[in-house]
C-alpha cells in the first residue's frame, strides 16, 4: 500500500498525491449535498437529478481545492511567476526591490 496517498501527477516538479481520507470526505460531501442540501434548496429536483448533481458538485469542490493548492505551490516559486519579491503581495511594481544598479551605486 502506498504511503501518503495515490499519485495523480506532477505540477512544476512537485508530485501530486491524493490522500486516502479524500475518498471518505468525497462520499460525505456528496451524501450531504444529495440528501440534505439539494432537497431543501431545490425541492422540484427529482432523486435522479440530486444523485447526479451531488458527485458533480463534489468534483467541482475538490477541483477548486486542487487549484488552490497549485496556486499556493506557484506562489512559493517566484521564478515560475516571474515575481521579484515573493513577500510583496501588493502587486505594486514600484515597491519591489530592483536588481538593476543605478549610476549612483
Amino acid at each position: 500500500m502506498l504511503r501518503g496517498g495515490i499519485p495523480i501527477g506532477k505540477a512544476f516538479g512537485t508530485s501530486l498525491r491524493l490522500n486516502y481520507s479524500w475518498f471518505i470526505i468525497f462520499i460525505l460531501v456528496t451524501w450531504a449535498l444529495s440528501v440534505s442540501y439539494f432537497p431543501s434548496q431545490y425541492p422540484d429536483w427529482s432523486l435522479a437529478i440530486r444523485i447526479v448533481a451531488g458527485p458533480i458538485t463534489s468534483f467541482l469542490f475538490f477541483g477548486s481545492v486542487l487549484a488552490h493548492e497549485i496556486i499556493s505551490l506557484l506562489r512559493g516559486h517566484p521564478d515560475i511567476l516571474n515575481r521579484k519579491d515573493p513577500k510583496n503581495d501588493s502587486g505594486d511594481e514600484h515597491t519591489q526591490k530592483s536588481d538593476h544598479k543605478t549610476a549612483a551605486d
